[in-house]
């Protein structure tokens, strides 16, 4: 990782930056999303102002590079974390910046008595892949399902 980063928490105030980063990341392969400014900064802007919100930010001389962001979850006498959203500019990938947010998070997480982070993510991809080599795993006791609405 570069000597010149700094990972914080991220805060609403990084909402302009943070969309940035994330239409960048989403709309660039493998993903190719789609997303307008209008659409990610309404997506993130629900996350940050959660209740139970935290997230971190990764930064080079003062400009962002990386974020994390999700919220925690009432689970039987603690807490689970739900990570919504996590990503690095291309050009600052494979330093070590995923961990460090990751590393950065969990350390908030682990003083607030979370017990477990959650996330979703394709199937047989390159970040599963990477969740992976982080020690993330399949739940056996969690599936995730959707229903496309009827009118």
């Amino acid at each position: 990782m570069s000597s010149d980063l700094t990972v914080r928490d991220a805060s609403a105030s990084d909402l302009d930056a943070m969309t940035a980063v994330y239409v960048e990341c989403f709309n660039a392969p493998p993903w190719n999303d789609g997303w307008s400014s209008a659409d990610a900064g309404e997506r993130l802007r629900g996350i940050v102002e959660a209740r139970h919100f935290r997230g971190a930010v990764a930064e080079s001389h003062g400009v962002l590079v990386g974020l994390l962001l999700g919220q925690k979850e009432r689970w039987m006498g603690s807490f689970h974390f739900n990570l919504q959203e996590m990503c690095v500019l291309s050009a600052w990938q494979r330093q070590g910046i995923g961990r460090a947010l990751l590393n950065h998070i969990s350390g908030t997480l682990k003083r607030e008595g979370t017990d477990k982070i959650y996330l979703i993510t394709g199937p047989n991809t390159d970040a599963a892949a990477y969740y992976e080599a982080l020690g993330f795993y399949s739940s056996r006791s969690r599936i995730v399902m959707a229903s496309p609405l009827k009118v």
